[in-house]
């Protein structure tokens, strides 16, 4: 995979079958960095960002070409430490997302999740921890494949059918009033 570089025999250079492999590859993942936004491909299937004080719709706007997302993946740079997030992307980005798998938002303060989160059909990983919801949406209960529910913190009530979710392998509401 690796030979010895003809200039310098303490480097290597990649072999170009491993470079196409890894350009390839590259393609189906895409980590917004530093709210540098560029295109984003279509068959892009795990997006992530590092959250910032403020996350806008201008943001995560770019996520609407990929159709076949199946991570979408915040990652917060200090424990903790709270992040706003436009309701928009909520309300007009979430929705659309229907491949996703994972979704991982902890640490924004949203105060409640829109029912259409219900459409997200596909979805075995939900992490909504370290927010502000006290409640989550009835139609949580239509995700059949949920295998994973992180909720701790401030949530006060569970949906009445939670029990509907068959595939539900781990629910952590650690932290909680529950």
């Amino acid at each position: 995979f690796f030979q010895r570089s003809n200039a310098n025999k303490y480097y290597f250079v990649m072999n170009d079958l491993v470079n196409d492999l890894a350009q390839a590859v590259s393609n189906f993942c895409y980590m917004l960095e530093n709210d540098n936004t560029h295109h984003i491909s279509e068959r892009v299937h795990h997006f992530s960002c590092v959250s910032s004080k403020f996350d806008g719709f201008e943001k995560f706007k770019l996520i609407n070409d990929a159709k076949f997302l199946r991570t979408f993946l915040a990652l917060n740079p200090t424990v903790y430490s709270y992040s706003w997030l436009s309701k928009k992307v909520l309300d007009d980005i979430l929705p659309k997302l229907t491949c996703l798998r994972m979704l991982s938002l902890p640490c924004y303060k949203i105060m409640e999740l829109p029912h259409s989160i219900g459409n997200l059909l596909h979805l075995r990983y939900f992490n909504f921890s370290y927010m502000e919801i006290k409640q989550l949406p009835e139609l949580v209960y239509t995700m059949y494949n949920l295998e994973t529910l992180l909720l701790y913190d401030r949530l006060t009530t569970l949906p009445i059918n939670l029990q509907k979710l068959i595939q539900l392998r781990h629910l952590d509401i650690i932290e909680t009033n529950l």
